[in-house]
């Protein structure tokens, strides 16, 4: 027994991952998973670099406010990333049997479900798409919207999705106000797809816009990586992009009555909170912001907005949607419903 149990140790540190969902005969368990090492840690290598970061001031300050399963579920992600940057192992077992199962699930799932309709026409659910990319983060969990305290403040207000990618976030939102979801992407070929979306669905509340939002106007150099476009370099395709602020951008529309910002922008989260702040102070929308494209947004955005002392509420969305130690993590910012 000793030596079958020696041996199977061997095999799953050297031998690809996807042998081992297998049921160990001896004790009728699922075999764990484990997870090739190299794909986590060059992402976080490059994004989670702790030197210079005073991790428990800074984490502290985070969970301030914050419920107990929500501390848990930060603190989960910061303990993966350590034992990523700290094990040099081939493999490893990173995530729950209950993980697994529902990556199980979310794939069967998404096998069965993505039906291909024609040249660039894929159907998901109700859901018509020009392009074979499921993100569940938006279409089946759909940014969290059923863990809003008060989803009816934003029926008849204007949604701002800034980070538009092909529509899907547009798809989710239309169905949720009277008023018009204005979606930002800079990216041409993103934003030629979510043209399509839009016919495909016929979606007629959404004002698109082929513009990015950051903390100045001018433009930019945008590094084309599909749904992970960057103003960080990251591809040999660069596209030279408008960029302006929100408050700009709302000053000169006319805009007003803002209830629900949601922004996904590959790590430029934070100038586009300081290019947005009247525009949050005058409006004081429910706000849900990517905060995993790197340490210093996952650490600091709930305390840059927490500084403008404007009464949020926090609560942390993580679905477990893919292979990855903190994908899609959201920071859901809600105002004080009482005093509005």
């Amino acid at each position: 027994m000793k030596i079958f149990s020696f041996f199977l140790t061997y095999l799953r540190i050297f031998l690809p991952p996807n042998i081992f969902w297998l049921r160990n005969r001896f004790n009728e368990l699922p075999a764990k998973r484990l997870y090739p090492n190299y794909v986590f840690r060059s992402w976080i290598l490059k994004n989670y670099n702790l030197h210079g970061i005073n991790l428990k001031d800074e984490f502290e300050q985070l969970i301030k406010g914050l419920s107990e399963k929500d501390i848990e579920l930060l603190t989960t992600v910061l303990c993966r990333i350590q034992i990523i940057l700290e094990n040099s192992s081939p493999y490893l077992d990173l995530f729950s049997p209950e993980e697994e199962q529902e990556l199980i699930r979310l794939r069967t799932l998404r096998r069965d479900q993505t039906l291909k309709l024609g040249t660039n026409c894929y159907k998901f659910k109700q859901y018509y798409l020009p392009f074979p990319y499921i993100d569940f983060s938006v279409i089946h969990f759909q940014h969290g919207i059923s863990r809003l305290k008060r989803p009816e403040y934003i029926h008849k207000k204007n949604i701002l999705d800034v980070g538009g990618f092909i529509g899907d976030s547009i798809l989710v939102f239309s169905p949720l106000t009277e008023k018009n979801v204005y979606s930002f992407e800079p990216n041409p070929q993103n934003y030629a797809m979510l043209q399509e979306t839009l016919k495909m669905n016929q979606i007629k509340n959404a004002k698109t816009y082929q513009l990015a939002l950051s903390a100045l106007s001018g433009t930019l150099e945008l590094s084309n990586d599909g749904s992970c476009s960057t103003f960080h370099s990251r591809s040999s395709q660069v596209f030279t992009v408008p960029v302006t602020t929100l408050d700009l951008f709302v000053l000169e529309h006319h805009l007003n009555g803002i209830g629900l910002i949601k922004v996904d922008i590959e790590g430029d989260e934070q100038n586009f909170l300081l290019g947005a702040k009247e525009t949050i102070y005058q409006n004081r929308p429910i706000l849900m912001i990517s905060i995993y494209h790197n340490i210093q947004d996952f650490l600091r955005i709930k305390p840059l907005i927490e500084s403008w002392n404007l009464g949020y509420t926090f609560q942390i969305h993580k679905p477990f949607v893919e292979e990855n130690i903190a994908a899609e993590l959201l920071l859901i910012a809600e105002p004080n419903y009482d005093e509005l």
